[in-house]
Parts: structure tokens; sequence; C-alpha cells
């Protein structure tokens, strides 16, 4: 056990001298019987209107909803009018540089459905990183995302799911922390949700 808990530091702090670039390819929000956090429909006429906002947190991961960052400082991730089940395609990111502690991530996303009568809440969904610190690729080359799978939710796990992937590279200290916009569509260019 001792060792083990060497190893385990002696990688965390290998992990610490270099910049890390986490990513979270969010899919698709499966939303088929157009509820709400309740089990009610989103709309009586219509679909669902779903907002999702959202950050990536690497320094609380493992901490109950929602982290260390008040709702109110959640980013936009994606919004969609009269669908219950949009595909997102959207890849966020985090950069983790040099001097600071990587071993997991979470990208923490609250689900709103908002149209002209209100805003309920959809569900609260938390997506941990896959694998660990171990894990981080070379470059973003040789980092293949993980397997699809859903995040964890807290009202409707049955019925309702968000599902992406996930990948972590290093990355040239000078690219580290460089502002590169909002959430962008899968397939170009990084999102930043820090």
């Amino acid at each position: 056990m001792a060792l083990r808990t060497v190893l385990v530091c002696a990688l965390a702090t290998a992990i610490a001298g270099e910049s890390i670039r986490v990513e979270y390819k969010l899919t698709k929000l499966d939303n088929p019987g157009g509820i709400i956090y309740n089990g009610k429909k989103c709309d009586m006429t219509g679909k669902c209107d779903p907002r999702l906002s959202g950050y990536v947190d690497t320094e609380k991961a493992l901490n109950t909803w929602p982290g260390p960052k008040p709702l109110s400082q959640f980013t936009k991730i994606h919004e969609d009018d009269d669908v219950d089940s949009p595909s997102i395609q959207k890849i966020v990111s985090r950069d983790i540089c040099v001097g600071s502690t990587y071993t997991k991530a979470n990208l923490r996303v609250d689900a709103v459905d908002k149209d002209l009568t209100g805003t309920d809440q959809m569900d609260q969904f938390e997506c941990m990183s896959v694998g660990s610190f171990r894990d981080v690729k070379q470059s973003e080359q040789s980092a293949t995302w993980s397997t699809e799978r859903p995040c964890a939710n807290k009202f409707q796990p049955d019925k309702v799911k968000l599902m992406y992937q996930f990948r972590a590279y290093k990355i040239p200290e000078r690219e580290c922390g460089r502002p590169v916009g909002s959430s962008k569509k899968a397939g170009g260019g990084y999102g930043t949700l820090a």
C-alpha cells in the first residue's frame, strides 16, 4: 500500500511539471420523453427548449454539485428551441498549466428548459474524466477519444442522458491558458470553459 501511494504521488508530481489540456466532446442530450426534473413534460404543446451551461472542474472534481463555482458562473454551452433530444457535437476544454496538479476532471452541466412561460430545471449532470492522470497522452495527435458514455445525472437517470467522450493530452507551456473562445463544434478548434 505504501509503495502504491509513493508511485501515485510520483506520477502526480511528474504531471504537475507539464501543461495539460482536458477535453470533453458533448455529443447529444437524449430526452425522448421531453421531460423536466420531476418527470413532467417540458411543454404541453411542443418540445423542450434546452439550455446547457457548465464548466470543467479540475480542482475539486469529486466535490458535490455544483462544485466550487455557483450556477451563476456557469458558461453557456448549448441552446436549442423546440427539440427534446438535440445533437450537441461541441468540445469544451480546460488547460491545467505548469505548477498545477491534475488527477481528475468533471464537466458539470446544468440543463434547463427555457421558453416564454419561464425556466424549468431539466437535470444536473456530472461528466467525470475517463481513466486517470496516467492516461494523459503526449500530444493531441496521439490522444484518442474515449468510448461514448452518459454523464451521471441527479433527477432522471433512466430517462434523460447527456452523452460525452473525453481525452487529455500535454500541450506546450506557451499555449496553456490561452484564450480560445467559447465552446466550438466538434471537429475543429477548442472550447474553453474554465
